[in-house]
């Protein structure tokens, strides 16, 4: 006999439930860019590189993943800061976080730790805030392609010779700007 779909239920754990009453009384809203606030650090090489990653030897400036293990505090302040602006939801520091994505820097090896110190930063950034005002919050994680899409699937033969910009594609071609990459 097979056993019927209450049989294989997974009970709820606590958190579940709690986002799911939360969920039902309200909107939550989910942090914003955190791209741009690491950006707004104005880190430089030095900066992203911290002093576990001082000979590394690549350049790992861009490397926003990289800095949940070499500047920890700042993105821990960054997930506080959304979440005292009244975000009920942080996503991880995580978006690269891949072993192809990382390859790119010669650390593939080192993404599960960013994986786990991850959530660990934006964990205790949300029992620091929940501390605060009582306010139940949560952590989503975050996981991104492997790797930035291409700008533009058009190959530079089939584009325009006098705009470089790739024939219009119907789907793409309300609202979109001259300045996109591929122009429509």
């Amino acid at each position: 006999m097979t056993p019927g779909p209450a049989a294989l239920s997974i009970p709820m754990s606590r958190t579940e439930e709690t986002l799911r009453r939360v969920a039902a009384e309200r909107i939550l809203v989910l942090d914003g860019a955190m791209g741009t606030m690491i950006q707004s650090l104005g880190l430089d090489e030095e900066g992203y590189r911290g002093a576990r990653f001082d000979a590394w030897n690549r350049e790992v400036r861009g490397n926003n993943d990289l800095l949940i293990l070499s500047q920890p505090a700042k993105i821990r302040d960054i997930h506080l800061a959304y979440f005292r602006a009244g975000a009920d939801v942080v996503s991880t520091n995580t978006f690269s976080s891949t072993r192809i994505a990382q390859a790119d820097y010669g650390m593939a090896d080192m993404a599960q730790e960013l994986n786990v110190e991850g959530a660990k930063l934006a964990r205790a950034a949300a029992d620091l805030a929940q501390s605060e005002d009582g306010r139940p919050r949560f952590v989503a994680g975050a996981i991104g392609p492997p790797r930035s899409p291409p700008t533009s699937p058009i190959p530079a033969s089939a584009r325009s010779p006098s705009t470089n910009c790739a024939p219009p594609m119907p789907s793409r071609s309300k609202g979109c700007s001259r300045a996109a990459p591929t122009c429509c």
